[in-house]
């Protein structure tokens, strides 16, 4: 499993991957630095393009021996962009010579971050609070909900304290092992002959607890979200859904999973056709389709009527 420690700046990355290479053999490709320069970039954004640019030819090429933990990538300065709101010339055909070689090879990308006020108290190198807000904001949404792609938040706190780098890495091979990074939730609705939504909710089996809900499940190290949620609901539903009707809600939470560590889940909305017909999986038992009050009342979790607020308020 390939690995990409993105994040805050001084907050670990380096120590995390020389921690997986020592105790895992990962090839740990480091961040790029212009210390060693005899002259400075006359543009830091275009040179660092630039180095990411080759990394990500090198992967294709296979230079590097499998597994691979980099520090930084290409969205890195994705994310300088989005937070200082310029653009950088073809820093997306870099980005999507990456997403390819994510979707030919298993990978995991990992964001290293820590709650604003730890951010300040521990004199990390940035201190400006907006530029950390928006610099989460493009992890948090932006990275998922635009580009597709997934990833493992992990707090370098807890406590107050910080965690220390085994503990860490104890995170990561869990999340590998389990093959579960973060939770998808799919809102299947139809509009009725007057034009109104109703939501489809599935009640679990009971086994499996016996409450109703919306589609839920897991995605994996690899997976981009969208087709983590066209699976999930033909896993669910028996639908198989396209891509053009899936639509992301600009909401996401964190959790702490059952697994063990925390968890982004993030929200689609789907509309179905009249041709659509619903079979269940052996997970579930029964569904019914509610306005969008009455699925409220019906889910079991406080989280998936939150859900149906943002997905429909």
């Amino acid at each position: 499993m390939n690995i990409i420690l993105e994040g805050f700046w001084g907050i670990g990355k380096s120590t995390l991957a020389h921690t997986l290479q020592d105790t895992y053999g990962y090839t740990f490709i480091p961040e790029p630095t212009t210390q060693y320069l005899e002259t400075p970039p006359e543009d830091y954004s275009i040179w660092y393009r630039d180095q990411y640019c080759q990394i990500t030819t090198n992967l294709h090429a296979g230079m590097y021996s499998q597994p691979i933990v980099m520090e930084r990538s290409i969205i890195s300065t994705m994310a300088y962009a989005y937070v200082h709101n310029t653009e950088i010339d073809f820093t997306y055909d870099v980005f999507e010579q990456l997403k390819e070689w994510y979707r030919a090879n298993s990978c995991l990308i990992v964001f290293l971050y820590a709650d604003m006020e730890m951010v300040y108290a521990r004199h990390f190198w940035v201190r400006d609070r907006e530029l950390m807000k928006k610099y989460q904001e493009f992890y948090t949404y932006v990275v998922p909900y635009r580009y597709d792609l997934p990833t493992l938040p992990l707090n370098q706190f807890r406590n107050a304290k910080r965690k220390n780098t085994e503990r860490m890495v104890h995170t990561i091979m869990r999340a590998i092992h389990e093959q579960r990074i973060a939770q998808v939730n799919v809102v299947v609705f139809r509009r009725n002959t007057e034009g109104d939504v109703e939501v489809l909710v599935l009640k679990r089996n009971q086994h499996k607890g016996g409450f109703w809900q919306t589609i839920s499940g897991g995605i994996g190290p690899g997976e981009f979200l969208s087709q983590g949620a066209l699976r999930e609901l033909q896993e669910e539903t028996g639908i198989h859904g396209q891509r053009e009707r899936l639509h992301p809600v600009n909401f996401q939470f964190s959790f702490m999973g059952e697994e063990g560590y925390e968890l982004n889940e993030y929200i689609f909305t789907y509309q179905i056709q009249e041709a659509d017909a619903i079979r269940l999986s052996h997970e579930h038992e029964d569904y019914v389709f509610l306005s969008v009050a009455e699925a409220k009342e019906k889910v079991n979790y406080e989280s998936n009527r939150t859900i149906l607020d943002y997905a429909f308020g």
